[in-house]
């Protein structure tokens, strides 16, 4: 009764949480598909030479250390309440991918959601840099781009995730009505994951920068995948994306993965 008065201090850079101590343990039902790894080339192939970017060359061979699961649908917005009580989103619907997501808010989501499930947490704040510091994390995480890539591709050739003709396996601009649409209704690719080709775009863990360089100042983050925004031009399962790390848009998702 003694009537707190707001005081205006300034604007956080982050969002800010408030959890209560102890939370029930328990599964939320993430549909998952098992990812076998083989060794794979990576990058710009010779069958799309032409009209790849700087930025997919070299193509070069990747071997994953691991097996892991992926999950099977970008992260929706249901989930997402689920997990932290908000939905950011600007396209609103339980089954639709969220967005307006930034590659800080997947991270944070990424060790909630591995608590609320009893699974070790990948990542920690370390002066305001994220630390992932157990590769081996046996919680859920961002996959690498690496990761990103081998899943999409799904050991085919196919220019896009799941086939070569776009509309059949992607929500694209030339026919998403300029919005977002319920995840897994385009046809999956030969892993069972749906949607790594269009709807939103797809966080990955890696720092923008060139293949084979050891540089890791980019302040930028790699983002896969196309979204409802982009041409078919945007498809091609090398194609890379990148936006600051804080950056939030309208078809900016993700989907995580696990050990």
């Amino acid at each position: 009764k003694n009537g707190q008065i707001p005081v205006l201090m300034g604007s956080l850079s982050q969002p800010f949480y408030l959890f209560p101590g102890v939370q029930e343990v328990r599964d939320l039902g993430v549909d998952v598909q098992r990812i076998i790894v083989y060794p794979f080339t990576m990058g710009c192939t010779s069958i799309h030479e032409r009209i790849c970017e700087k930025d997919e060359r070299p193509a070069h061979q990747v071997s994953i250390k691991r097996n892991f699961w992926m999950m099977t649908s970008e992260v929706t917005q249901k989930l997402y309440f689920d997990v932290l009580f908000i939905n950011p989103s600007a396209h609103q619907g339980d089954e639709l991918p969220v967005e307006k997501i930034s590659w800080r808010d997947a991270i944070f989501f990424a060790n909630r959601l591995s608590e609320k499930e009893g699974r070790e947490r990948c990542y920690e704040l370390v002066h305001h840099r994220v630390v992932w510091s157990n590769p081996n994390c046996s919680g859920w995480r961002l996959p690498t781009e690496e990761e990103w890539e081998y899943a999409a591709r799904a050991r085919s050739p196919a220019s896009f995730s799941g086939g070569d003709y776009l509309p059949e396996v992607a929500w694209f601009a030339s026919n998403s009505q300029r919005k977002t649409k319920p995840v897994c209704t385009k046809k999956k690719n030969d892993f069972g994951l749906c949607d790594m080709s269009g709807n939103v775009l797809e966080w990955v863990f890696n720092q923008y920068v060139p293949y084979l360089s050891e540089d890791e100042s980019s302040s930028l983050r790699v983002l896969r995948g196309g979204s409802w925004y982009y041409s078919a031009r945007a498809f091609r399962v090398s194609k890379r994306f990148a936006l600051p790390e804080k950056s939030r848009c309208n078809d900016c998702g993700f989907r995580l993965v696990r050990y």
